[in-house]
């Protein structure tokens, strides 16, 4: 903080100056906000590189369709995703990738003749069990 000294009858006085002054709460505003400023990029970057650990083991489940076809299969590749996929959140599973191979073959219409089309989906490890019940096998 700036101080002039003046001399007034012969006495010694301090005049201030209101200039210098504000000079030094800007200055401390600006040190106190490049702080605050580097703090909160620090925390952004500190959430960002340590939400970012893959923590999923994926497992794939493969299920090669017969003329019984599960409920969940339809009449395109897409409403098959969209169904498989809505099946497997009703139950809490959360499907990583869904794929479909293959062209469906119809020259037998028992339910032991396959299809020709194969369901593959990667899911989390701790969710096996719910593929495995609906008839998939593990890869």
């Amino acid at each position: 903080m700036g101080v002039n000294s003046t001399k007034l009858n012969d006495k010694e006085t301090l005049a201030f100056d209101f200039g210098t002054f504000l000079r030094g709460i800007v200055q401390i505003k600006i040190a106190f906000m490049k702080n605050t400023y580097t703090i909160i990029l620090v925390v952004i970057l500190s959430f960002l590189f340590t939400n970012c650990a893959k923590t999923v083991d994926p497992v794939w489940g493969k299920l090669d369709e017969t003329h019984c076809r599960p409920s969940w299969v339809g009449n395109s590749d897409y409403q098959i995703r969209k169904n498989l996929e809505a099946l497997l959140r009703g139950d809490g599973v959360i499907p990583l990738k869904i794929r479909i191979k293959g062209n469906r073959n119809n020259n037998c219409e028992s339910c032991l003749c396959f299809t020709g089309e194969t369901y593959r989906i990667s899911i989390d490890r701790s969710q096996l069990n719910w593929l495995i019940y609906y008839g998939f096998e593990v890869e």
